[in-house]
């Protein structure tokens, strides 16, 4: 890792890439220089997550033309992000634990949510698991091990999204428990994540901005909760000795004072940039307006599928910066109503179908689902025509089979679509809804018509019996059936 990070420094370096130029207060020259290039007199800025660092910036480097800021999880200069991080996740969880204690559903099924946890990191440190995720750049598989770090960093990014933290008490009580299928989207989330992050811009902003005023002799003055020693933080001061960048001033890593009037916009249950982090901005801001909203992780503005409060605060906020907006909102946000095992039957199948079919096209899934199809589909059209004309010529028994076995796959296939579009998107990530699982008893009587079929046609090779064209087609049924059986089985689909 170290001499990658030495090697692409090296590189660059070579190439006249000047690093010293990726910084915060580069970056804020260039929106001056853009907003007068565009002939704005005056615009408003909005930054979410580092993008509120830059702003900040702005703010202080450059504050001609600004209106109005919003920062939406907030990075403030004189944060010690990096090293926060484990008081953050600490935080964060703590938000999490009491929002289960606070829905019965949750509350019963995991009163004891902080153990599992611990018992999940004590699972994983002794005998990690190994995941199959899918390459961003290509759709090629890649192997994601599930040890320590990789379960704490899934869990931490995770707290990231308000949608997905309705489903974190599930996946920790699972992955406890030893059912690792549902870290596949935990685990192909990070491996997204790691083509996203542009690597060279990270190392030259933190290691100038933030790790070169780290003194790690001074011990934190937060309180230490036992749970931020699952997060260890450290490490980015190895990266940035292999990533060397010119230092900065001063200013920096100090407080940022400013008249413009600012909104402080921070998620309750955001483990990057949790609201200390705006009662850290907020004395350098006395035009500023700070509000919390306690079921959200990070970036609550575009959160709207959660609740519209703080999009709509800020709105009225844009409307007029200098009057503090309305947050009766905030206090009628809908508490976080959790998934539990009562609402999740937990199974790979429709996150997996989903993944190889419509994400990542898979060649092979494809064709096998369009093949099987077409044949299943035919099959009802051969077999109404073979009855209803009486023909005598084919295997006994074996038409109507054949249509059993057809009809109820394709019941099957319009049963999954229901499923698909009735249930929340959330649920089918880790497995099916409860209320689906009667429906499983299709593919079952598809399985039993198929073998009967499979016996009937091999029968009529072997004597001869029933016409040759219906043969072969009985055979392609067959196959065609046994071919969409093994799909459905490896896709987790039988195996509830």
């Amino acid at each position: 890792w170290l001499a990658g990070i030495a090697e692409c420094h090296e590189r660059l370096t070579a190439e006249g890439v000047d690093l010293a130029a990726y910084i915060s207060s580069e970056s804020a020259a260039d929106l001056a220089d853009l907003r007068t290039l565009l002939g704005y007199d005056e615009w408003n800025l909005y930054g979410i997550s580092y993008g509120t660092r830059l702003a900040l910036t702005a703010m202080r480097d450059h504050p001609e033309g600004l209106r109005a800021v919003i920062l939406d999880g907030v990075y403030p200069p004189n944060a010690n992000l990096h090293l926060a991080l484990d008081q953050g996740f600490a935080g964060s969880f703590r938000a999490l634990l009491d929002g289960c204690a606070q829905d019965a559903a949750c509350a019963a099924n995991y009163p004891d949510l902080e153990a599992r946890l611990l018992t999940l990191v004590d699972r994983v440190r002794q005998s990690p698991a190994t995941v199959s995720a899918s390459s961003p750049v290509d759709g090629s598989s890649i192997s994601v091990t599930l040890n320590e770090e990789a379960v704490m960093d899934g869990l931490f990014d995770a707290l990231y999204d308000g949608n997905l933290t309705r489903a974190l008490p599930f996946v920790i009580d699972q992955l406890a428990r030893g059912n690792t299928d549902v870290a596949l989207p935990l685990a192909q989330n990070q491996v997204d994540w790691m083509d996203y992050i542009t690597e060279g811009l990270r190392w030259s902003i933190d290691c100038a901005e933030e790790v070169s005023f780290y003194d790690n002799a001074t011990p934190s003055s937060a309180p230490t909760d036992p749970l931020a020693s699952l997060f260890p933080v450290g490490g980015l001061e190895d990266d940035c000795a292999a990533w060397p960048v010119s230092s900065v001033t001063a200013v920096e890593n100090e407080l940022v004072r400013s008249d413009i009037p600012t909104l402080l916009m921070s998620g309750g249950r955001d483990p990057v940039t949790p609201s200390v982090n705006a009662d850290l901005a907020a004395p350098g801001l006395p035009r500023s307006f700070s509000f919390t909203f306690p079921t959200m992780g990070h970036g609550v503005v575009w959160q709207n599928s959660i609740d519209d409060c703080p999009a709509s605060i800020a709105a009225t906020f844009l409307q007029e910066p200098t009057t503090e907006p309305d947050s009766g909102c905030i206090s009628a946000m809908e508490p976080t109503v959790f998934l539990t095992s009562d609402d999740i039957h937990p199974t790979p199948a429709f996150y997996l179908a989903n993944r190889d079919v419509r994400l990542d096209r898979q060649p092979i899934d494809l064709a096998v689902v369009a093949l099987c199809l077409a044949v299943l589909v035919g099959t009802l059209v051969y077999g109404a025509v073979t009855l209803i004309r009486r023909r005598r010529q084919a295997p006994a028994w074996a038409v109507p089979t054949a249509l059993v076995a057809a009809v109820a796959h394709l019941a099957f296939v319009g049963a999954l679509f229901l499923v698909a579009f009735r249930t929340d998107p959330l649920v089918l990530g880790f497995g099916v809804p409860r209320w689906a699982l009667p429906l499983w008893a299709l593919p079952l009587v598809a399985a039993l018509a198929t073998v009967v079929l499979v016996v009937l046609i091999v029968r009529a090779w072997v004597r001869g019996t029933g016409a040759l064209g219906h043969r072969v087609a009985l055979t392609i049924v067959a196959g065609a059936s046994t071919l969409w059986l093994s799909w459905l089985l490896s896709r987790g689909f039988l195996l509830l």
